[in-house]
């Protein structure tokens, strides 16, 4: 999952996406990279399905269950993306 990163605000899911994330995170300005579900990423941690904010520094942001939670955390600290 470091393969991705470059220095921007992006998005990572595991898995398959929900329906229309994709396009979501996109309208907000956001690189998203879809990594494969595996069993390493499950003894990691990590959940299916969840939003993954990653910073440009490489820290996470947040951890969403949707776009809605992906928009407040946005929002609440008044990020620009793109």
């Amino acid at each position: 999952n470091h393969d991705p990163l470059d220095g921007r605000w992006q998005v990572h899911v595991y898995g398959e996406p929900i329906d229309g994330v994709q396009e979501a995170v996109s309208a907000m300005g956001l690189p998203y990279h879809r990594l494969r579900w595996t069993d390493d990423a499950h003894q990691a941690g990590l959940r299916r399905q969840q939003l993954y904010l990653v910073r440009p520094d490489g820290h996470l942001g947040c951890i969403a269950d949707d776009i809605e939670a992906l928009a407040a955390y946005r929002d609440r600290h008044g990020l620009r993306f793109g």
